[in-house]
């Protein structure tokens, strides 16, 4: 049966049936979890990594000592280079030089050429600018690799004397060992070693500049 009321009566009817459900919507407590909420667990806090105060420590600790042994080694280098360039200028170490260079190929065909004192004096010249150039590297970082790198094909050159020299080694026992000589020359082995290094320490200052 259709509703006769007017229409003033019906709207003011709907609107009090929203007021009161809006009204209760309102007066409806707040959501204080349910059993599921119980079992849910608050996401752990996420510390980001933070180096290791020991490995701090021990890190600056091997940067210390690598710097000290390059600069020990750089150092040594050159007074060795300059100090036995200097001696290659005296009479007595063209003689202890000549049974190395007589045996030796390219060397011997200078010393054919040149006399043994020229030769010695060659080598002496390039010994003392070697290490000047290795010397260089806080101001001339470029030059003192590539004398460093020279170096290494000097030394390579000197340790050729142990397989062209016959004196480098004596027999004992039918056992070849090495004469004075011979451990004299095996010595720029390390020296070979410490040109590398310098070498790389060089390019590597050079690439900051």
């Amino acid at each position: 049966m259709a509703d006769r009321r007017p229409r003033s009566r019906r709207r003011g009817a709907a609107g009090a049936v929203r007021t009161r459900l809006l009204g209760a919507l309102r007066r409806r407590p707040a959501h204080r979890g349910g059993p599921l909420d119980s079992h849910r667990r608050p996401c752990p806090t996420v510390i980001p990594d933070t180096p290791d105060e020991d490995f701090m420590k021990t890190h600056r600790i091997g940067k210390i000592v690598h710097s000290v042994g390059i600069s020990t080694v750089r150092h040594g280098l050159v007074i060795n280079l300059l100090e036995i360039g200097r001696l290659k200028f005296e009479d007595y170490e063209v003689e202890n030089i000549r049974p190395l260079v007589a045996s030796s190929p390219p060397l011997s065909w200078l010393v054919a050429r040149l006399g043994e004192k020229k030769v010695a004096r060659l080598i002496g010249v390039t010994e003392i600018v070697l290490g000047s150039l290795i010397g260089a590297k806080p101001i001339a970082p470029r030059a003192s690799a590539l004398g460093s790198l020279a170096a290494v094909g000097m030394f390579a050159t000197t340790l050729s004397f142990l397989a062209t020299t016959p004196e480098a080694w004596q027999e004992t026992r039918g056992e070849p060992k090495l004469s004075l000589a011979g451990q004299f020359l095996v010595k720029d082995v390390v020296l070979l070693g410490a040109s590398l290094l310098t070498a790389a320490d060089a390019l590597q200052a050079a690439e900051r500049r």
